[in-house]
């Protein structure tokens, strides 16, 4: 079966290569469900305004998120889309940034592939996995301790799979920008519901 998803493993993680070093830390007391009928609930009114001045933005995806407003989108080079990524945004100059990957799932697992699985294949390669529900996105989040990387894994079911990191400007700063990252991921919002907020 591993050798089987080997590459969407590959795919899963090209955004922790794009980007090392994430973070994004849920504070809640939820403990990580064993199922998608007991996630950890991420809902985008439990973002800290306080955090910073923010902005809705479309990825293009289906979801949209709350960036700071200072943050600007960055080219994508033709080696960087050829390996998925498809949306960069962050710090002017470089810094802080999330990436977005989207890539196709082998044909072989198409009809296979679920959040169940795509836990279990996580699970062996990162320090943690768990399952999200991001303001009705089921998704799978992940953490890494030896790379000091955060993201989540999204299957929208168009035989895609989307994985998004967000990183600090360094190891030693991951901490001083988790409230960032907080409210980055709490953001993560079908399209629709991100542009009826915006109205508001």
């Amino acid at each position: 079966m591993k050798k089987r998803i080997a590459m969407i493993m590959t795919a899963m993680l090209t955004a922790a290569a794009i980007a090392p070093c994430a973070y994004a830390e849920a504070e809640t007391e939820a403990v990580p469900g064993s199922s998608l009928d007991n996630p950890i609930m991420f809902d985008y009114h439990d973002m800290d305004p306080d955090v910073y001045e923010g902005a809705w933005v479309s990825t293009g995806l289906g979801f949209d998120l709350y960036l700071p407003a200072d943050w600007v989108l960055t080219d994508i080079s033709e080696e960087e889309a050829a390996a998925g990524l498809v949306f960069r945004a962050g710090e002017e100059g470089g810094g802080a940034n999330v990436c977005l990957t989207c890539t196709a799932i082998p044909e072989e697992v198409a009809d296979t592939l679920d959040y169940d699985m795509l836990k279990a294949e996580l699970d062996a390669n990162v320090s943690e996995s768990f399952f999200l529900d991001l303001n009705g996105i089921p998704a799978i989040g992940y953490d890494s301790e030896e790379s000091k990387t955060s993201g989540f894994s999204i299957l929208p079911g168009d035989g895609t799979l989307i994985s998004g990191v967000v990183a600090p400007p360094s190891d030693e700063e991951y901490e001083d920008f988790a409230p960032y990252f907080q409210n980055i991921f709490m953001s993560v919002s079908p399209t629709e519901t991100a542009e009826t907020e915006a109205a508001e």
